[in-house]
């Protein structure tokens, strides 16, 4: 990991990480979450993974959690995949970039 990470950036991942949690509390069931943050070579990886029941994501439209995720993202020159498949749980990742 980076010895520092702008304050923009982990305040972006930190409540991207609460929405992403949110999100699982109300919809995912009963399941449990990994939070994974990891360096990349030009910048950090955030994901959240759940194991709950999952949606199809080509049928479904994104809500205002995903919206508000996205949106966060896009801030701090993020990008932002969501992964779903029915009984099998989501995953949302989100890519940021740091500068030299």
């Amino acid at each position: 990991m980076p010895e520092n990470i702008p304050k923009e950036v982990a305040a972006c991942l930190y409540r991207i990480t609460q929405e992403s949690l949110r999100n699982v509390a109300k919809h995912a069931g009963k399941t449990h979450v990994k939070v994974i943050l990891d360096a990349t070579e030009t910048g950090l990886r955030l994901e959240v993974r759940d194991f709950g029941v999952g949606f199809d994501a080509a049928e479904s439209k994104l809500g205002l959690g995903f919206v508000s995720i996205i949106e966060r993202a896009r801030l701090v020159e993020g990008k932002v995949t969501v992964q779903s498949t029915l009984g099998k749980g989501t995953n949302v990742i989100v890519d940021v970039p740091l500068k030299e």
